[in-house]
């Protein structure tokens, strides 16, 4: 069983990350039982982790493409790769030839953990690595950025599984 921090007849006060929680309760019985439903809830978090990684893989990284990079903008291509790329591939935005690696983003939900992963290869490396990173002669050009937004969506999903919302 969870600690939730220390009695003081009707009032429970629970420490989280600092904050104190204060739970006035005339059913001392209940409000236990609810306290031990969101450390349950808390000691599984792969819902949370699921729904966050469909909205990073179905709506993050698509915007990223889309908007060329937020907040950081991505770096434009280098003038002779440029026109290289124009007679092969016109008209292709950045980090598009086939499309394929906009496609091959995966990622995948553990009870603590979620992993996004894309695994394109261009020879022995993997282009998301490259583009994400940067290499020797290519700047980083990251699909992957959490902006404020993306942490307040997670927030929110945090609470609605905690609140048994979800």
């Amino acid at each position: 069983m969870a600690s939730f921090g220390r009695s003081e007849g009707r009032v429970t006060i629970a420490k989280l990350f600092g904050a104190d929680v204060i739970i006035r309760t005339t059913d001392v019985d209940k409000t236990i039982v609810h306290l031990k439903d969101i450390a349950e809830r808390m000691n599984n978090l792969e819902p949370v982790f699921d729904r966050f990684g469909q909205y990073m893989v179905r709506e993050h990284i698509p915007m990223q493409f889309e908007r060329k990079g937020t907040p950081r903008r991505w770096a434009p291509l280098s003038p002779a790769y440029a026109r290289w790329k124009q007679r092969h591939y016109p008209g292709r935005p950045l980090l598009v030839l086939s499309g394929k690696m906009r496609r091959l983003f995966k990622y995948r939900a553990g009870p603590r953990s979620l992993r996004i992963d894309n695994r394109r290869r261009a020879g022995n490396a993997r282009l998301f690595d490259i583009h994400q990173f940067g290499a020797s002669r290519a700047p980083a050009r990251p699909m992957i950025q959490v902006t404020e937004t993306d942490r307040d969506v997670f927030r929110e999903m945090v609470r609605e599984h905690v609140a048994g919302e979800s």
